[in-house]
């Protein structure tokens, strides 16, 4: 279990690598486009977030929820191995983790080092900062759509990615990244931005 622990979290270190209609964003500059973004994604209540990673032999899925009150959740499937986080408040509940007593949620300290790694992936500002490095330089790769939302293209100057943004003034969220590498790759989906979503503390085992 141990190791499939780790498979999980290397493929939550790939993702922390990647580093309504409006007025049009695409006549921006790139740049200008991104820190807009960046600000609105900050700002927003709440974000869920849901992707699909691979690290070498070894694939997973993600989804987070996250909150600017620091609450947030968090679920990570790899080889056959769900680690699921949740963090309410000062109190931190893992399942899957490896060493635990039972297979159903356990209470833990925040600075538990066995959720440590886990734990950092629900500070918002701290994902989408990483996410949205401030320090990649961008250029504009065209337009777009998701769904019915459409969207402006950035690509960093370096590697090999692609992030779409809403063409939207008024909410110019991310909306989608891509990456690719030689030894992995990820695709992450945004949404419900701002929809003010509260975490609940889960059952621990036992009640």
């Amino acid at each position: 279990m141990a190791k499939r622990f780790n498979a999980a979290a290397g493929l939550l270190a790939l993702l922390l690598t990647v580093a309504a209609c409006g007025s049009s964003q695409a006549d921006k500059p790139a740049d200008q486009i991104l820190n807009e973004a960046r600000k609105a994604a900050n700002e927003a209540s709440s974000v869920r977030i849901t992707g699909d990673l691979s690290k070498g032999a070894n694939k997973g899925k993600v989804s987070l929820l996250l909150t600017n009150s620091g609450d947030g959740k968090e679920e990570i499937s790899s080889g056959g191995q769900t680690v699921s986080i949740v963090k309410v408040g000062d109190a931190v509940y893992a399942k899957g983790i490896p060493n635990q007593p039972s297979p159903g949620f356990q209470k833990l300290s925040a600075q538990d080092p066995a959720a440590s790694k886990l734990v950092q992936a629900v500070n918002k500002k701290a994902l989408l900062d990483q996410l949205l490095n401030p320090q990649q330089k961008f250029t504009k790769a065209g337009t777009g759509k998701i769904g019915d939302q459409d969207v402006v293209k950035l690509k960093p100057q370096q590697g090999q990615s692609m992030f779409y943004i809403a063409d939207d003034s008024e909410d110019p969220y991310p909306m989608k990244i891509e990456s690719k590498a030689p030894q992995g790759g990820l695709t992450i989906t945004f949404s419900e931005w701002d929809a003010g979503a509260k975490v609940k503390a889960p059952a621990t085992a036992g009640n």
